[in-house]
This record gives structure tokens, C-alpha cells and sequence, in this order.
């Protein structure tokens, strides 16, 4: 019937990219941030059909280093459907691949990343020093479809 996969992964995001982990034991020199990734990829073909139906979980996670509750991103969940036609033909072309991607199938709102930032206001009152948080956020797009053909010479 296909192929089916899952993958079970902690991401560490550092400053210079990303990088993937086995998480290990927790001790002081663990990254604070643990992303859990769940990916489950299911296609089948039939004849000249291909269909790929994607899932993605992502565990909640944190946007800094401090796991400060303002800076925690929510769990989600996507899905994508892509489906594939093959046109074979015999002229001057060997075929044409017909495609349509369905993203976010179920139109879920959700963000994937973000920007957290702090810093001390010593000016406000010069007598206290106040530590200011904040966050900002880019929600993905909801179900947005994509059509496409391919020739093949």
C-alpha cells in the first residue's frame, strides 16, 4: 500500500542553523529548547496516479533560552495532500505530470516561528530597573493550493 514512516526527533536551534539530536540525558550542559517532531509520509500509486498525504506534529517549544512562558510557542498539527498524474505520451515529449498540492488541509491556524526578545528599562523610573518582554509571531498560511504541470522531453 505505500510507504509509511515515522520519525520521533529532538531539534536544538542554535544561532549558527539547525541541528538534529538524540536527546540525551538531562543534565547543565542541555540545550534548553526541545522541539518534538512527529512526520508521517503515506503514498500510494496506481497505474499513473500518485498520491502523498503528509503529516507533520510539532510539540510545543520555547523561543529563548529561558523558557519564559511569553516566549511559548503551541503545538500543532499539519497535513498536506499531493496528488500526481502522468500523461504518457508519444510525440515530441516522453509525458506531462499533471500535480495539485492541497497545504494545510485541514485549515488549521498555527505558528511555527517567532521572535522573543527582553531587555532592562532603567529610564522609565531611575530608581528600579524593570525587565521588559516581549514576542512577536508569524502565523503560517492557512489551506492555500498549488497546480502544476511538468513536461518531460
Amino acid at each position: 500500500f505505500g510507504i509509511l514512516s515515522a520519525n520521533f526527533r529532538t531539534i536544538l536551534v542554535w544561532p549558527g542553523g539547525l541541528r538534529e539530536a538524540i536527546k540525551s540525558a538531562p543534565g547543565p550542559q542541555e540545550p534548553l529548547l526541545h522541539v518534538w517532531l512527529v512526520g508521517r509520509v503515506s503514498k500510494m500509486s496506481f497505474c499513473c496516479f500518485l498520491r502523498s498525504f503528509l503529516q507533520k506534529y510539532v510539540g510545543e517549544q520555547y523561543m529563548g533560552n529561558i523558557d519564559s512562558e511569553g516566549s511559548k510557542l503551541d503545538a500543532y498539527y499539519v497535513a498536506d495532500l499531493n496528488i500526481n498524474y502522468e500523461l504518457k505520451l508519444k510525440s515530441v515529449f516522453k509525458s506531462i505530470v499533471f500535480s495539485a498540492l492541497v497545504n494545510n488541509i485541514f485549515d488549521s491556524e498555527y505558528v511555527s516561528n517567532g521572535y522573543w526578545y527582553t531587555y532592562d528599562d532603567n529610564w522609565s523610573d531611575p530608581n528600579a530597573i524593570t525587565t521588559i518582554e516581549g514576542a512577536g509571531y508569524y502565523p503560517q498560511a492557512t489551506r492555500n493550493f498549488l497546480v502544476g504541470a511538468t513536461i518531460k522531453f
